[in-house]
């Protein structure tokens, strides 16, 4: 799994089911169907399965639920769109319905590339950018500007916006071989894109006077300025693709321009916005009863647990195409079976922290299946996030349950422990060289030798080379003992002490 299937899928898992819910505050009415909000995660978890298979018949068919989800939202605002008597006059509603139209373009690019098909001799990187482009250009961009629009009208804005409407699907072009329509799109995104990034810098400070003062306005902040350090790179791009010169190849760009319009500007802005519309309208009281943390919590703990199962497949190389086939030999360490407990812990301290409805440890449940969302480099992790942010906010609901000064201290150790096994794990590593015989039974022999920097292979030698960040017994074994440390203490701090009894009167 590349750096850019793993921003694509933090789109559906977090900032599309986020923004899906923040398209009736732009515009009344936009509200996407509740079929889909109710099935939105689900279809997002079943892509993700898609994208750890090889590309075929299979994998593009559990990309389809997602397409179902975003068509669905596309084809009901469309159906507002035709029933709406002022649908020729330029409004927000025009950039909100732009925006879902372009997800759904964006799925159907998302099942293309998964069934591994070509239209118009496209390379398969190409295919998969213009998912990308759709799922965070198309949809985010057009939605945060209505969003600021919104919140702090604007003429110039509205030019913005309107640039970036038009701007999407012109830069698309190019990605199927039209060079001046991608610089004119290009251009136009760019534009647009620093006008949507000025407005929210300035909307931060708006926001930092309002009821979500603090998070919402430094997301805000930091949204705005990554938009307008990313937005020039896409126009830099274009220029240089238009005039033959390579100024920036496809990999920087993935890493200077698609990067931080992931992670700095569209999970930012959608998670400012939503603390932004918590805060402002808060949800009347349900006659509903409310949601148990402990049957949530071992909900979460199970999805983790199950993913950490996953992963640990991915690494042993019975599930997905991530393991080499090189020469090398067996880990001293079975790395698989590390990886997977590490993993585990988050679940362990989620099962604790529901079963004695402790709300700091179903936190530091949280904080480290964040943390670990983001260790593998591949981006197989990243779906932990989901998990991770749904134990937050179950140890952040009820404000009025006294926390005890134990657990929070249990909460913080634990965490301190967790990642301090990652570190020991991952820092106490070590160099191995190595070559490799054939035996007389036809096997590969490797025998370690000294560390080296020249090798050579010799005549009955079929490789040799040298491994970096080979995990060591110490390390391993530390990050074991930290690792039970931190379910331990999780455990014994939502212990209940005994209670006293008083001393019996003795009778003399």
């Amino acid at each position: 799994m590349s750096v850019v299937v793993a921003l694509f899928l933090l789109a559906p898992l977090v900032v599309i089911p986020l923004g899906f819910r923040l398209l009736d505050i732009a515009v009344s009415g936009s509200r996407p169907p509740t079929l889909v909000l109710n099935v939105d995660l689900l279809a997002a978890g079943i892509l993700v399965v898609a994208f750890l298979l090889p590309a075929g018949p299979l994998a593009a068919v559990l990309a389809l639920p997602w397409l179902v989800v975003t068509a669905g939202t596309a084809l009901a605002a469309g159906l507002r769109l035709l029933q709406d008597p002022n649908r020729f006059r330029p409004n927000l509603r025009h950039a909100t319905d732009a925006a879902v139209a372009f997800l759904a373009i964006g799925a159907v690019f998302a099942v293309i590339d998964r069934l591994g098909a070509r239209p118009l001799d496209l390379s398969p990187a190409i295919i998969l950018l213009t998912a990308v482009h759709f799922h965070y250009a198309g949809f985010v961009l057009p939605l945060a500007g209505a969003l600021a629009q919104r919140r702090r009208p604007s003429r110039w804005l509205e030019i913005a916006l309107g640039a970036v409407v038009v701007g999407i699907p012109i830069t698309a072009l190019g990605f199927i071989g039209v060079p001046f329509a991608n610089w004119i799109g290009a251009m136009l995104t760019a534009f647009g894109g620093l006008g949507i990034g000025l407005t929210t810098v300035l909307i931060a400070r708006i926001l930092l006077r309002g009821p979500a003062v603090g998070p919402a306005a430094g997301l805000a902040l930091v949204a705005g300025v990554s938009l307008l350090i990313s937005m020039p790179m896409a126009a830099i791009y274009a220029t240089g693709t238009l005039l033959g010169t390579a100024w920036l190849d496809l990999d920087t760009m993935a890493r200077v321009h698609g990067t931080p319009n992931a992670l700095g500007f569209a999970l930012p802005v959608m998670v400012a916005w939503t603390l932004d519309r918590r805060a402002r309208n808060p949800a009347p009281p349900s006659l509903r009863p409310a949601r148990d943390p402990r049957r949530l919590g071992l909900g979460a703990a199970a999805i983790i647990a199950g993913y950490a199962v996953v992963v640990a497949a991915i690494s042993a190389g019975l599930v997905g195409d991530l393991v080499s086939d090189e020469f090398g030999p067996a880990d001293v360490v079975p790395r698989p079976l590390l990886l997977g407990g590490l993993f585990l812990i988050p679940a362990a301290l989620a099962a604790v922290g529901a079963i004695r409805r402790s709300r700091p440890i179903l936190v530091a449940a949280g904080v480290l299946c964040l943390a670990q969302s983001f260790i593998a480099f591949s981006g197989v992790t990243i779906p932990f996030v989901v998990p991770g942010f749904l134990l937050l906010a179950i140890g952040a609901q009820g404000p009025g349950v006294k926390v005890s000064g134990r657990a929070a201290i249990g909460g913080i150790a634990a965490i301190v422990l967790g990642l301090a096994a990652w570190v020991s794990l991952l820092g106490l590593t070590e160099t191995r060289c190595w070559v490799a015989r054939t035996a007389a039974d036809g096997s590969v022999v490797y025998t370690q030798i000294p560390v080296s920097d020249t090798l050579s292979v010799g005549v009955d030698e079929v490789a040799s080379g040298c491994d970096g960040g080979a995990l060591t017994i110490q390390g391993a074994a530390l990050a074991a003992a930290l690792g039970i440390g931190a379910m331990g203490l999780a455990a014994l701090a939502t212990t209940r002490p005994p209670a006293i009894r008083p001393p019996r009167e003795e009778v003399a």
